[in-house]
Order: C-alpha cells, then structure tokens, then sequence
C-alpha cells in the first residue's frame, strides 16, 4: 500500500457501505495489492468552516494512532473538492448489527469479551496521548472478519495537548453532562478562550458506561423519544438497572455514569475492574483525567481572520505520514507550493514531518519559537531584513489574502507558521 502519489483511479469501487450529506465510505480493491480497503470521502464542497477545519483534524490525528484495536489508515489525499482517507477494511459490520441480530443486547461475558476489554485497550492507548473521542457507540466500533474490535471515525476527536475541548459535540444518547452544557459553535476557534467550558478525558469514561449499559441492557439508560427528555435525564444521571444486570455490572456502570466528571474512573481504572478480571480487581496507578494545558492561555491565540476559513483549512493540505512509514500518501493539489520548504516543529509528541503545502496566515503578530501558540492559531512573521521574505510573502499571501507585515526591527530572522494541525517553523537565513 505504499506509493508516493494517491488516487481514486487506484481503486476498484465494490459498493457504497454509507451516505451522507457530505461524506460517503464504500468497500473497494486496490488494484495494485488487490487488498480490500474502506475509502471515507469527504465532500469538501457541502462542509462549512468548522467542518473543514474538523476534517483536517481527523486525518492529522487517525493518522498517527497505530493500535490492534483502532481502524488503521493508510493514506489520506485530496481529489478535486474531495478529501479521501484510505482505511482498514472491517468486513464483520459494526456493532450496532451484531447487537441486532443477536436480539438487541448480549450476555455480561459476552460484552466484556467480545467489546469492553479490546475497546478499553485501545482507548486508554488513546487518552495516553491525550487524545478523545467524544463519539463513542455501537456505530463506530467495527468488526474485522475474525471478529476483532476495531475503533472507527475520529471525526469528532480532540487532542487536548493540543486544544481545549469547549464544544457540545456527539451523539445525545452518550453526551456527558458537562458536554451538554456547552454551547453549539459555527466556527473552529468558538469559545475556545472559556476555561469554564473546557471538559477532560472523564466525558469518554461516561459514554463507556452508556455504551456498557446499552451491550447488556439493549438501549441507552437515559434514551427518549423527546431530546429535551433526554438532556434532562442525563443530567439527572439516575440510572435504573433491570433485575439481571449483575452487582458487578451495575457496580461498573455506575461508576462511569457519575454526574461530577472528576468522581469518574480513570480508563485505566475501569481496566482494572473487577467485572472486567473475573471478579478481582488489579492494581493501578493512573487516578487523574487529562485536562487541556494551561501554560500557554488560550486567550492569547490570534483571533481568525478572513483568511482562516477557505484559504486556511482547504488550501493548508498536510503530507501525513503515519510513525514508521517511509511515504504512506499525501495530499494531491494543483496549488502551488511556497518558495521555502518548512518543517514541523516537533510540539509534545507531533512528529517532524517534511511539509511543502501553502499556509495561510491571518496575522501579523509576532510568534516567539519558544512559546508555540496552540495549532488552531494561525501566524506568522519575518523581520523586514529577511532576505527571504520576499519569496515566502507571495506563497503565504496566495493562500491568506492577507498583508504579510515586517516584524519588529532586530527580531530574529525566523518566523512560526501555524497552521491547522500543525505548526510549521521556517529558518532561512
């Protein structure tokens, strides 16, 4: 499956497996290795701003999560107005079939065999690099053909080494309180200064004991044919158990359901379980949620400009490659690239990647190399003694529509470029 240019002309499609307003996903064959894969297309054309900005975000982070038990991405490129990530085919079907043809729920071993115990693996694997998913249920979690548990759709992932989590994002059934109480948003920066909306790692912990609810009872504890019914149990969090649910089941559930995301279990603590070890419960160590960074505060981040919708997230196309590949894919555009290469500055645990792509830019605000603004923000500047910046402005200004200004007199000559899930830092001179 490697190759150093992608294209849909790579495959046979066999069948489409799902349609949207604005993304589809079908089964097809790669002609060259004949292996079976599943294509997610993203129809770039129907998505706003913060649907672009969420789709970047989403190949940026599948690329980099490599686990038994999360669907695996080989490739992500752009096609005309189409963005489309080659993924890990799971001919078993999702979960929500599985529980349908075996009458709606599944017996207490079953659900820990089967779904809890792989699925807590490769989510503790990623809240270890600080990552969420916020839309945990029977639909994203595919089968392979010999019945291996596999993560699938990252769409509404969230790095939070990265950024603040502050939106009201997933499916209501599964939506922790403190999700519910966040505001809907039209744009990627939207409230992302509130520290007091900011939620952690716990809001994943509640939709698995929904999800865990849900394996043994075959609904979700707090369902509704009304939302507005549905928000208001969930913040009740009363959860009634049926007569067969175990002590150790509801023990386990009941924990994860609390409504103070703080007296939640750890991932790694719903791991150790006694309902999940057959009744003895195993040491651990890790007691604490992730939370968001402090140290550089959000409201210092540039506030988006004209450029940061079109220009930024349609035109900022990102050469993934995922740990331990040589060439994997990348994004294919007509757009020129920018005079200068630039390479990403390794920011916690971004790898370094070599990236030619055009970035936008909406300010001119000065970037101390030392202190990296969140990847949301984009910036960038070059003293005007650069000799340099007259062949970066053009590329940069193609991309942004925006005036590059001259930093500060006796500035150094290097200038930080970020751009959506990346940062960019260029040394010229």
């Amino acid at each position: 499956m490697q190759r150093t240019q992608w294209s849909l002309s790579d495959f046979w499609i066999s069948k489409r497996l799902y349609r949207g307003y604005a993304s589809s996903v079908y089964h097809a064959i790669d002609r060259r290795s004949s292996q079976h894969v599943a294509l997610k297309v993203y129809h770039t054309g129907r998505l706003h701003e913060l649907n672009r900005y969420q789709v970047l975000r989403e190949v940026y982070l599948h690329a980099h999560l490599q686990h038994a038990n999360i669907i695996q991405m080989y490739a992500a490129f752009q096609e005309g107005e189409d963005v489309v990530m080659v993924l890990e085919y799971a001919a078993g079907g999702d979960l929500y079939g599985l529980l349908r043809r075996a009458g709606g729920r599944l017996g207490e071993q079953q659900a820990v065999d089967l779904v809890l115990q792989p699925f807590l693996s490769a989510l503790a694997y990623m809240h270890s690099k600080g990552i969420v998913h916020r839309d945990i249920k029977p639909e994203n979690m595919l089968l392979s053909a010999n019945g291996t548990l596999k993560i699938s759709d990252f769409g509404l992932a969230i790095d939070l080494n990265q950024e603040r989590a502050v939106t009201r994002a997933g499916t209501l059934d599964y939506m922790a309180p403190e999700v519910l109480r966040c505001p809907m948003k039209e744009h990627p920066l939207d409230f992302k200064h509130c520290r007091t909306l900011q939620y952690n790692t716990s809001v994943d912990v509640w939709a698995v004991g929904v999800l865990a609810y849900e394996l043994l009872v075959g609904f979700p504890p707090f369902s509704s044919s009304s939302p507005g019914n549905a928000m208001h149990k969930i913040m009740a969090a009363n959860v009634v158990f049926p007569r067969h649910i175990t002590p150790a089941a509801r023990h386990f559930v009941s924990e994860a359901l609390r409504s103070h995301p703080g007296e939640r279990p750890t991932i790694a603590e719903m791991c150790a379980s006694a309902w999940l070890n057959g009744g003895k419960a195993q040491a651990v160590h890790e007691t604490h949620h992730l939370l968001s960074p402090t140290g550089v505060p959000l409201t210092h981040q540039v506030q988006a400009g004209p450029g940061f919708g079109e220009a930024a997230l349609l035109r900022c196309f990102l050469a993934v490659q995922p740990p331990g590949s040589v060439h994997r894919g990348g994004f294919v555009s007509s757009v020129p690239a920018t005079p200068v290469s630039a390479q990403l500055v390794p920011e916690l645990s971004l790898p370094v990647l070599t990236v030619t792509s055009p970035v936008a830019v909406c300010s001119a605000t000065v970037a101390p190399t030392a202190a990296v603004l969140p990847s949301v923000a984009l910036a960038a500047a070059l003293p005007s003694s650069c000799p340099v910046q007259n062949r970066l402005g053009p590329g940069v200004l193609a991309a942004s529509h925006v005036k590059l200004q001259p930093a500060a007199a006796g500035a150094a000559c290097a200038g930080v470029v970020q751009a959506p899930c990346m940062v960019l830092r260029y040394d010229c001179c």
